[in-house]
């Protein structure tokens, strides 16, 4: 039974690749027939039953019945047992490869309805305002990826109304009183069981989950790994030291010493006559089947940006170097007198100060945390 007509809505969503959509399907149907046809384990606990209700036999527990003489009781010089020990076997749902089947349900719910929430880009509000960065703006950079509003266009309606089919497939399988029955638990490493090896639609399931981790681990380092190619390709006169995972390039008057090992690691350096002054942030991706966020630590905390496409990633980079006037005890960004010199609670911006060509500007460290208002600045 094909749960979702793939043939039917694939001529209407260019977004998402043939295969894939037919991958989905097609392990849908696979744990529908584990939910409607599922193996459990016997859980065996033995019981204490009155004589009249014993059923099953079994030899150690008529030892264990016969030790134990509170359950025996006396008639006409007769000694007789009125209770006896059995075993008690009830069907147990909740095993470890029923809690790996419903994770992946819950992932998938999760990734879709994170694809299907997704929102198109639309320019910074405070940018609406016509905030004018002069010679040292980076105007067009910051439009990039911070997402305000859903553009409703026909290519994405097409392709949320698929996903949402789908989305009602993972739900009502989730209704079914046999995931009822299951523990939710998250899977990072997953034991190749026999019966997740054997069975036709447990393998299934286990191969596409594999083949899914496999899938994202290469992604994530082929994104990595673009990024230090880009920062070459598009600075090849600027090059301070190139290696195959770490690149070190001046663009601007700004240095970008960025290394990956397991996550990329960067350094913003900015250096006048007098000192030096760096910001250090740890980047990572999220990629799942629908959606690709960059994520970045900053000071301990984790921001996810949405990536439409590879380009962004090195804009993204671009605008760790924004600088933009500065006023003495005025936010550069929302214009509310400042608490401290390098930081605004109204805006969340953080800076550093430069004096350049003898004038002052906030260099800003975290354009992509900015809670924006959209008000004008005077130069």
């Amino acid at each position: 039974m094909n749960l979702i007509n793939t043939k039917e809505n694939i001529k209407e969503v260019n977004l998402i690749e043939i295969s894939l959509l037919n991958e989905i399907s097609i392990l849908l149907e696979h744990i529908l027939n584990i939910s409607s046809a599922h193996k459990v384990d016997l859980d065996k606990e033995k019981e204490l039953v009155r004589i009249e209700e014993y059923k099953r036999y079994d030899k150690s527990l008529i030892r264990e019945t016969i030790k134990d003489s509170r359950l025996f009781t006396r008639e006409n010089n007769k000694i007789y047992p009125k209770n006896l020990y059995q075993y008690n076997y009830e069907e147990n749902v909740d095993t470890y490869e029923n809690r790996f089947i419903k994770s992946i349900l819950i992932s998938l719910k999760k990734d879709i309805e994170e694809s299907y929430k997704k929102k198109e880009r639309e320019k910074l509000p405070f940018l609406k305002a016509g905030i004018s960065y002069g010679n040292y703006g980076t105007y067009s950079l910051l439009t990039r990826f911070i997402d305000n509003s859903i553009k409703e266009d026909e290519e994405l309606e097409n392709k949320r109304t698929y996903l949402l089919s789908i989305l009602r497939v993972i739900n009502n399988l989730l209704k079914n009183e046999f995931f009822k029955r299951i523990k939710e638990e998250i899977f990072i490493e997953v034991y190749a069981t026999n019966l997740l090896i054997n069975d036709k639609d447990y393998s299934y399931a286990y191969n596409y989950f594999l083949k899914n981790k496999e899938s994202s681990i290469k992604e994530k380092e082929d994104l990595s790994l673009s990024l230090i190619n880009t920062l070459k390709t598009k600075n090849e006169d600027h090059i301070l030291l190139f290696k195959a995972r770490h690149i070190k390039v001046k663009i601007n008057e700004f240095i970008y010493d960025l290394r990956y090992e397991d996550k990329l690691y960067l350094r913003v350096s900015y250096k006048d006559n007098t000192k030096e002054l760096f910001k250090d942030y740890e980047i990572d991706f999220k990629v799942n089947l629908f959606v690709k966020k960059m994520i970045i630590n900053f000071n301990s905390n984790n921001y996810y940006l949405d990536i439409y496409e590879d380009k962004d990633i090195y804009e993204i980079i671009l605008s760790l170097s924004t600088l933009l006037p500065y006023k003495n005890d005025i936010c550069p960004i929302c214009k509310k007198e400042l608490d401290n010199n390098d930081y605004c609670s109204n805006c969340n911006s953080s800076f550093y100060i430069i004096s350049k060509n003898e004038k002052r500007f906030a260099w800003i460290l975290n354009v992509f945390a900015l809670n924006l208002e959209g008000e004008s600045y005077e130069n």
